[in-house]
Formats: C-alpha cells, structure tokens, sequence
C-alpha cells in the first residue's frame, strides 16, 4: 500500500461540487472506488457522510458542524480549512465547468494559485470556458501550467492549452459508469433543468424558459398519447430542478398528469436514478451527464443543449443526431424528432470513448498505482 506524509496510507484532497449533483456525485464515486487504498479527505455537508458510507476510504468534514460554525465566527475557518487540506498527499479537482469565468476574474485566479501545493494538484474531468477575456485565459493558463497534471473532457478546451505539456484529453469521465442489465420499459427518461436559475459563466437561460418548457410539454403530449409513462428527473435540487419539474406539470390539465411520475437524485438512490434510465426507451437530456450516461446505456438521447461544453462532447465524437439549442429558441417539431430517433444507432466511437475515458486517471495511477482497484 503506497505511503503518505504520515507514513501510512496516502492522503487526498478531494475538490468537487458537493451540492447533491447526480453528475459530480457519479464524479467523486469513480474516483474513490478505483484507489480503495488511498484515504480520501473532503469537506461537505453532513448528507455526504450517509452517501459515502459504504466505503472505508474516505473521510467527511461537515462544513456546517458545531466546530465548523464556531470557527466562522472565530474567523479562522479559512485556516481550519487550509490545515486539513495542507496535511494530504495530494489534491485532486474532480469536476465538469470548473474554469468558467466570472465578473470578480482575477479572485478566482487568486484562489486558483493557492489552491494546494500545484506540483502536487491534478484536475480531471473538467472543460475550459465559457470565457470572454483574454486576460483571464492567459492568467488561467500560467496556473494551469504549473499543475501536475490537467486532463479536458473536450478537445476543444485541450486545443486551448495543447502547448502545455502536462496538459492532456479523454473522453468524458462518466463514459466509464456501469449499468445494470434491466427489462425495458415503456417509458420515456426526461432529465430537466431550470432556466430560469440556469447560468454558465454569467450567462443566463432565463429568456428562454417559456419555449423551453413548451417544447417539453409537447414531447410529453406526443409520448403520454402513445402509451408512454413519463419520468420527470431532477438531478439537483440545489439547482432547482424539481422546480422546473412543477412549471411543466403547471402547464398540464389533470389527465395529463397521471401519466406522469417524478424522480428526484436525493443523494442515496443513485443507482435507482441509473436503473430508471437503463429501463427507458427513449432520453431527453437537458443535464449534460444525462446525455452522456443516455449514450453509455445504448439508449436514443434527444439532448437538449444550455451550453457549448455539449455540443463540443457532440462534436467529438461525430454525433449525427438531432439536438435542440434552448439558446436558439425554435420550436421542436415532432416528426422531425421522431425522423431522428428512427435513424438512430450507437455512436460509432462509443466504445472507444468508454475505454478512454479512463484516460483522466492514468497520471494519477501513477502516485496512487499501488492503491489502485482495476
């Protein structure tokens, strides 16, 4: 088993998004499960500690604790912080939108330098922008070059910094989750979000939301009237994701609402979410992760596009299908949809894309490679 600073097991900071995100929470899962004999350290609520239960490896700090509260008040939570995170091994930043940049730039980049010891920091999964200011990419890439190691989920944002050599591409991390062989049902997967909360870098969905939801209600009109049960999903609740699970059942009259059921990611039924999704026949996919994990169970997506880092995945891999760009405002037209869903076949490149996607990992197999669970 590889040693750490204590001279036991090694020691790892986990950054994440860890606000009961079905998408980072798949994220943190992988990572852990493939280093079995390595100790993870984070800070996160209390309802990651009931979430991480089953593994041994990994180690909670509940930022609104009695003591966490305490030293806010004491105003030295900041240094509690640094002194946990200064004690581990390593760091890693396992996440999708992490280098968006916002009006107060120059703190993120800030935050970014003192981050953790950057020989020894590695961030995995994540894509570049959006961004605006050239000086915030230039900054960002000085950052970034000083890392151990910095691997893009899209070759558009590994172009940016190619030059860097510890800059690196794979497919995106979630192209490696696992799926339960399950019956299939007669229903249709919807992944949701709410527009008018939604923002990427300081853009916003807001405008967009009446024809957004209009669009869903009529692929749920079309797909109730042909026998379907619908699943309405929410992802995150933080995000508000339920919310805009109410707007479009406001948008029903009570038939239509009996042939519709919600799903909500708690934190806890993760793998009831992936069954769910497993047993449909059909996705629309408002969530990234809800595209790609539409994908990796060979099953037809219809994504439904709030950002570039979409359609860069899409254009990675050559997808022909159709998608909807909310940004774009059209209306959806159903026998073009359903044209497309009937052409429907398996990403060509699939396959390869769920092999490499183990890629992200590979430098970080080699500080962890004796902990590591294939």
């Amino acid at each position: 088993m590889g040693k750490g600073l204590n001279g036991c097991m090694k020691r790892v900071y986990i950054y994440a998004y860890t606000e009961v995100n079905l998408g980072d929470d798949l994220f943190i899962h992988q990572l852990i499960r493939r280093y079995p004999g390595t100790q993870f350290i984070m800070i996160a609520n209390q309802q990651y500690k009931s979430m991480m239960r089953p593994y041994k490896n990994v180690l909670i700090h509940d930022k609104y604790s009695i003591l966490a509260k305490v030293l806010q008040k004491l105003g030295i939570y900041g240094l509690w912080e640094r002194k946990v995170i200064a004690a581990c091994d390593y760091a890693v930043y396992i996440g999708g939108s992490v280098f968006m940049e916002y009006e107060r730039w120059k703190e993120q980049y800030l935050w970014y330098q003192n981050l953790f010891d950057n020989s020894k920091l590695f961030f995995i999964g994540c894509n570049w922008g959006p961004y605006k200011n050239e000086s915030f990419y230039l900054k960002m890439k000085s950052v970034l070059g000083k890392m151990k190691d910095v691997c893009f989920r899209d070759r558009k944002s590994y172009n940016l910094f190619s030059d860097l050599s510890n800059v690196r591409y794979a497919p995106d991390i979630l192209f490696g989750t696992k799926f339960p062989d399950i019956e299939k049902h007669n229903q249709i997967f919807i992944s949701v979000i709410d527009c008018s909360s939604k923002e990427e870098g300081g853009i916003t969905l807001k405008e967009y939301e009446c024809n957004y939801l209009e669009n869903l209600k009529k692929i749920i009109l079309f797909y109730s009237s042909k026998g379907f049960e619908i699943k309405l999903v929410s992802f995150c609740e933080k995000e508000n994701d339920s919310l805009a699970i109410c707007h479009i059942k406001d948008l029903l009259d009570c038939e239509e609402k009996t042939k519709i059921s919600e799903l909500v990611y708690d934190g806890n039924n993760l793998n009831y979410i992936l069954a769910e999704m497993k047993a449909s026949k059909l996705i629309i996919g408002s969530r990234f992760h809800a595209v790609i994990l539409g994908m990796v169970a060979n099953i037809p997506v219809i994504p439904f596009v709030y950002s570039d880092k979409t359609i860069n995945v899409l254009e990675d891999m050559d997808y022909q299908g159709m998608y909807i760009d909310i940004r774009q405002s059209d209306n959806i037209d159903m026998k073009n949809l359903e044209d497309s869903l009937n052409a429907w076949k398996t990403p060509d490149l699939l396959s390869d894309w769920i092999e490499e996607s183990n890629r992200h990992f590979h430098v970080l197999d080699t500080v962890l490679k004796t902990n590591r669970r294939d």
